[in-house]
């Protein structure tokens, strides 16, 4: 469609840019800090990608892996209600995405209630009774257990990114730099346990991006300590640059095996 809930492309490429927390912008409520785009992604452009990926190379639809996402989410709502648990109890879960697989997938379910509501990017207060004028204030989160994969779903089975994947094919901007982008391919994968070359490289850029943002502080550290001339500030500096030079060297070990475990499966 040219026109989503009454906004045009340009309009929710410019809702959807991330904002600054405290941000005194009019329609602040209507958006997000994270955002639902990159600060210069075109929406278009976004759709028809994810709409390649999923059509073309992981051979499937966008409603069939929006099912997928309600059904897991209700079923963990069943079982917290079946056994009297509290909302924010993980659950735990065998999970077979018929047809996409005949095998069952172990996951994790863990569910995170906010104060505050989000509103949906497509969110149009001129149009009161427009079903698209959801919010929501919760998130899953899933992971396949054997696989070590997690997605983050903001909302719940009828808002928010499973109500985005099912109408729209949308599952966010932002590339990694976003949370609450959930890839195509990652997704797949958790609900299968099929493993492809795409994923590996997918994994392997998001976890050099944390190597590049961790290797960013310790330098920012570095030149902090060289201009200070109180000891115990520099010694202070010096002892957080060790702590995080290890963790750096740490996770690179980490990382590296993780990558190779799971081009493995």
């Amino acid at each position: 469609p040219k026109v989503w809930n009454g906004w045009t492309v340009s309009q929710i490429e410019h809702r959807g840019r991330p904002i600054p927390y405290n941000t005194n912008k009019d329609d602040a409520k209507f958006r997000s800090l994270a955002g639902f785009l990159g600060s210069d992604e075109s929406f278009l452009e976004l759709i028809e990608k994810d709409d390649r990926t999923v059509r073309s190379l992981l051979g499937t639809s966008h409603e069939i892996l929006a099912d997928h996402l309600k059904a897991i989410i209700r079923q963990t709502e069943t079982i917290r209600e079946t056994n009297d648990w509290g909302p924010s109890r993980p659950i735990t879960l065998d999970y077979k995405a018929s047809p996409l697989s005949s095998k069952s997938q172990r996951l994790r379910v863990e569910h995170h209630i906010f104060n505050a509501d989000q509103y949906s990017l497509f969110y149009n207060p001129e149009m009161e009774d427009s079903p698209d004028n959801t919010k929501w204030h919760e998130e899953h989160s899933i992971s396949n257990l054997e696989l070590g994969l997690e997605v983050r779903v903001a909302g719940n089975a009828d808002a928010g990114l499973c109500e985005y994947i099912s109408k729209w094919g949308f599952y966010e901007g932002g590339g990694l730099y976003n949370p609450y982008r959930i890839e195509p391919i990652i997704l797949h994968c958790i609900l299968t346990g099929n493993v492809i070359p795409e994923l590996i490289d997918l994994v392997t850029q998001q976890r050099q991006l944390v190597l590049h943002e961790l290797k960013e502080e310790i330098s920012m550290l570095q030149d902090a300590k060289e201009k200070m001339d109180r000891e115990e500030e520099v010694n202070a500096i010096a002892d957080r640059i060790q702590h995080l030079s290890v963790n750096l060297k740490n996770k690179q070990q980490q990382d590296h095996d993780f990558v190779q475990s799971l081009s493995k499966k």
